[in-house]
């Protein structure tokens, strides 16, 4: 079976650069603040933990784009604890996150329409269900030849 997870890693090294070159170093600090993903699988389904400590559900956003590609992104509200916002600025950020987005390449035998995710304990739990072989065989879309 191929991998449930493919990373969107194609612009982080030019990212990096950027950074630096713009910001310098603390901010290429911070390009590894990502969540972590941990991926498991049992005979009913499989199942996708992203670690968000801090962060509310209001915060992600899952979707679906063709039946086989799953969406999962975090968009952070820029939000000060300082009370009053005037006033306030940043002397050390060493946790940020302003957007993550993690494309998740379903297996073909993930029943899409019982996909279900909780937030829970910082950690956002994504359970994806399998379907029986019955299941798998009444979704096969078949092509007339003409």
């Amino acid at each position: 079976m191929l991998p449930i997870i493919k990373r969107n890693d194609s612009n982080r090294a030019a990212n990096w650069i950027n950074e630096f070159f713009n910001e310098g170093w603390p901010l290429l600090r911070s390009s590894f603040n990502e969540p972590a993903v941990n991926i498991m699988e049992d005979k009913e389904h499989y199942h996708i933990d992203i670690a968000a400590p801090g962060r509310t559900k209001e915060e992600f956003q899952i979707h679906l784009k063709d039946s086989r590609t799953m969406y999962v992104t975090l968009q952070e509200k820029d939000e000060h604890t300082c009370t009053s916002k005037e006033d306030c600025k940043v002397l050390q950020r060493e946790f940020q996150l302003n957007r993550f987005e993690e494309t998740i390449a379903l297996p073909d035998d993930v029943d899409t329409e019982r996909i279900s995710a909780k937030m829970e304990n910082g950690i956002l739990h994504i359970a994806l269900p399998k379907m029986d072989e019955k299941q798998r065989l009444r979704s096969a879309k078949m092509i007339a030849i003409e």
